[in-house]
């Protein structure tokens, strides 16, 4: 049997009015379709713009000195980048961001940042788009996990990851779901053994920038445990005018991946964690910190499924 990685998306909404729940989405709207690159870049950035400082409380940055020229990211050469390495990296963190305690992210800074063609972002840091105007989501950007690869910052230091599956050559029990904010799903027994109880969640809004939780591994059965799906990524889009998400963005984790001989099933990773802050949003895009589906155990010479990752195109499968 096997248990998915509960997700969460986190939104930090900026409102020209009150917000009524700063974790909710009343004040965010993704319904105005129609929005194109040229839409967004005509209007210009708002006069009484702060000159050089973004961001809600906690998650302040302050640039010095302020970008001059836009990103575009277009092609496969730009659009995908590893946060650890990347030259588009700020050298330095923003003081501000480094007194609020925040872990060291990669930074990626201009007027104007769109993103036409899909981009991929790994590495061991989260990663922040900011433009002192605004962003253009055309195309997925994607920080999630996948099976046998790391979205940017999953796994975080700050998860308690739940305990293996029971092992036995008589079958295993399956290993749990991540939990970020909401717990994930107990692992299944085996035929002689129990399965994993998943860890409760840290169910307090986050303060700090951070990937998602991992699963838990599948108990050993008469060959190879099953690996536990990895916990999503980590992005922060901040714009001083306006964000338009046309397409998906996706922090989910990944499926566990497929046990030995009698072995149990690996607990999906749980979804990261996406920061969006702006005056305005719109678009009709989709925002998506889905866990990922836990792998099946197997019996006999049979192997078990492998656990799904979640689909930007259809989520809620």
């Amino acid at each position: 049997m096997h248990r998915l990685g509960t997700g969460v998306l986190v939104v930090l909404v900026g409102c020209v009015t009150g917000c009524s729940s700063i974790l909710g989405i009343d004040d965010f709207k993704l319904g105005d379709a129609g929005t194109t690159s040229g839409d967004i870049l005509s209007e210009g950035a708002p006069v009484d713009a702060p000159a050089n400082c973004l961001g809600p409380a906690g998650f302040v940055v302050c640039l010095e000195p302020l970008p001059t020229t836009p990103i575009d990211f277009n092609n496969s050469a730009t659009s995908n980048i590893n946060t650890d390495s990347s030259p588009l990296c700020l050298a330095t963190q923003p003081p501000s961001w480094k007194a609020a305690s925040q872990p060291d992210t990669c930074f990626i800074v201009a007027t104007t940042i769109m993103f036409n063609a899909p981009t991929r972002v790994v590495g061991s840091r989260p990663i922040a788009f900011v433009a002192t105007e605004a962003i253009y989501v055309g195309a997925d950007i994607d920080v999630a996990s996948h099976r046998g690869s790391l979205g940017a910052a999953g796994n975080s230091p700050a998860c308690v990851v739940p305990p293996p599956g029971v092992s036995s050559t008589g079958g295993a029990g399956a290993g749990a779901g991540g939990s970020f904010m909401t717990p994930g799903g107990g692992g299944g027994a085996g035929t002689s053994a129990p399965g994993a109880g998943a860890v409760g969640p840290d169910a307090a809004q986050p303060t700090k920038l951070r990937g998602g939780c991992s699963g838990s591994h599948g108990g050993q059965g008469q060959s190879t445990a099953a690996i536990a799906g990895s916990g999503g990524g980590a992005i922060y889009l901040l714009a001083g005018f306006r964000i338009a998400v046309e397409a998906a963005i996706n922090a989910s984790g990944a499926g566990g991946e497929p046990p030995g001989i009698v072995g149990g099933g690996a607990g999906g990773g749980s979804g990261g964690m996406i920061l969006l802050h702006a005056p305005q949003y719109t678009g009709a895009g989709r925002l998506l910190a889905n866990g990922g589906g836990g792998s099946g155990g197997s019996g006999g010479n049979a192997t078990g499924a492998s656990g799904a990752d979640p689909n930007p195109v259809t989520p809620t499968t």
